[in-house]
């Protein structure tokens, strides 16, 4: 299962961090990779605390920092031991030009649940999710 939340505003790291929030409180195994983000959030805080790994590769640290992130999320799906995997702000990162949209569809056959978020989804993924959901800001 590829889940897509995506959009112009950042409501879907609150939906992605929501869903990892209620499958680890059913027993689940979630982990988050967060792709050029800040170091902290209220987000990941909480997650922590629910006894989530959430593994930071900060919009600080650019390109280097992305391609950490996709070093460990490779590896998170390759361990098989997650049901679920959020991968905040992937999209950026291909987005940008970091994450080939290719080598991202390779993760789609591994055995987990995946959450992919960020701005702009590219069709091509797009078209190989199984959900897809696009935020938008009606009124601000």
């Amino acid at each position: 299962m590829v889940r897509i939340y995506t959009g112009e505003i950042e409501a879907g790291s609150a939906a992605a961090f929501g869903l990892a929030m209620s499958r680890r409180g059913s027993g689940g195994r979630v982990a988050v990779v967060r792709f050029l983000r800040s170091e902290t959030s209220g987000e990941a805080e909480s997650a922590v605390k629910l006894g989530i790994e959430v593994f930071l590769n900060p919009s600080a640290g650019g390109r280097a920092s992305a391609q950490k992130g996709w070093r460990t999320a490779l590896g998170l799906c390759e361990a098989g031991d997650r049901d679920l995997l959020v991968l905040d702000g992937l999209l950026d990162a291909v987005e940008a030009g970091i994450i080939p949209p290719a080598d991202v569809e390779t993760l789609f056959g591994f055995p987990l649940e995946l959450v992919l978020t960020g701005r702009k989804a590219p069709v091509e993924l797009v078209k190989r999710a199984d959900t897809v959901v696009e935020m938008l800001d009606i009124k601000h």
